[in-house]
């Protein structure tokens, strides 16, 4: 976990460092490195990254450190090189219509979560219930926000010591994250204040970002560093240090209930695939298929559900074998209804791989189809109940199955 949060830390903080480096070669070819490690860490870490590196563009324009040409012509080159990587890595390979998804504004973030650390609760501030799904890490601290409130009033009283130049540029790329993770949908607390009517094409080409909330995640960073900067510049050296430090006491202070809590919602849950059965058979296939293939998660059977692919995939890692479903943020909606109606036809008509295990995942629909299996099984498959799952296997005197219910008893 702490590893996980350190990564995180650098991954934002690096562009800020950047933008504050001197421009010359050396600097162009670490924001060119930092761009392709991130479009070959994640989409959204990407578009982040991109916004402050315009920003920093920007900033060299406007203090004539670069030409507009020069900034066009490194900017053009930066973008080339980034779809040529992924292209590489495969970006490409799900069609434009697939990967713009829709939702945009589903998971946007609400005008009270930086100061809303729900779903859980820190020491100064109780949880209030938001009308959106986004998630609890935008939550500021009050260490934070006593800094930034505390720059805020030095900065307004010295505005000429300001050097609106450099500063100006990052505070238009923060507005910019800021306005796409409240999306077109604005929500303060429980209420939504407002909805901005987009072209269905907007709307669909934002969807590619539909988690948008999350472009709010450098913000916190940017805050934390202009605040810093700034009471370090304004303030004698053991004023700011004082200022730092009891702003730094208080945000610990704050956060260590969300620290203490943060794993409480991932609790291990058991599988409910218990039987011993279950690796005598792993033993004697190669692959699990379930039908239809992309079940949905839900969670009407306690922890897991028949239609929640996870005990599979597990299983199935846990002996080496394949499985014919998995979950990805993104598809090509084509390939995948052609593939789960032909895995339907096939089994349908009982074309049965010898060498799999079939897992009906939604049994109570393909029941009312009175499975035509009749004549088709062979003699070297049996079916029937194991742990309550409707699965068609290799035979094996190893293991002895439950009766299937005669509404789904293929014979």
């Amino acid at each position: 976990m702490a590893r996980c949060l350190w990564s995180v830390i650098g991954s934002f903080l690096r562009p800020f460092n950047l933008y504050l480096e001197k421009d010359h070669w050396g600097t162009r070819l670490k924001w060119l490195a930092l761009l392709l490690a991130a479009t070959l860490t994640h989409f959204y870490l990407l578009v982040m990254a991109m916004v402050i590196f315009n920003a920093f563009l920007l900033s060299q324009i406007l203090n004539d450190k670069q030409s507009v040409i020069a900034a066009i012509k490194y900017s053009a080159l930066t973008l080339i090189l980034i779809l040529a990587s992924m292209w590489v890595a495969g970006y490409f390979v799900i069609d434009i219509t697939s990967g713009a998804s829709r939702g945009f504004g589903y998971h946007s973030m609400n005008l009270l979560q930086p100061f809303n650390p729900a779903p859980l609760e820190s020491l100064y501030f109780k949880p209030v219930p938001l009308a959106t799904r986004g998630q609890s890490f935008s939550y500021l601290g009050l260490g934070l926000m006593l800094l930034v409130a505390g720059a805020v009033y030095q900065i307004a009283r010295q505005t000429k010591r300001v050097k609106w130049s450099v500063v100006l540029p990052l505070i238009i790329a923060g507005c910019g994250l800021v306005a796409v993770s409240l999306s077109h949908k604005v929500t303060l607390g429980s209420q939504q204040l407002f909805e901005i009517p987009l072209p269905n094409l907007v709307e669909g080409g934002f969807g590619i970002i539909r988690a948008s909330y999350r472009m709010f995640f450098p913000i916190p960073y940017m805050l934390m560093l202009a605040a810093m900067a700034v009471t370090i510049r304004l303030n004698s050296k053991k004023t700011a240090l004082l200022l730092i430090l009891g702003c730094a006491g208080i945000q610990f202070a704050d956060l260590l209930p969300i620290y203490e809590n943060t794993n409480m919602y991932r609790v291990a849950k058991p599988s409910p695939l218990t039987s011993g059965a279950w690796d005598i058979l792993m033993d004697e296939i190669d692959h699990i298929v379930l039908v239809p293939a992309f079940p949905a998660k839900t969670r009407d059977r306690g922890p897991y559900s028949i239609n929640d692919h996870s005990p599979w995939a597990f299983l199935a890692a846990s002996h080496g074998n394949t499985i014919n479903v998995g979950y990805v943020a993104r598809y090509s909606y084509g390939p995948r209804n052609e593939y789960q109606a032909r895995l339907i036809e096939e089994f349908m008509r009982g074309d049965i791989a010898p060498d799999s295990l079939y897992v009906l995942a939604r049994p109570e629909q393909l029941a009312k189809t009175k499975l035509p299996l009749a004549e088709s099984l062979s003699p070297d498959l049996m079916w029937g109940l194991l742990d309550g799952y409707a699965i068609i296997a290799p035979r094996t005197t190893s293991v002895e199955l439950e009766p299937w219910p005669a509404t789904f008893d293929p014979r």
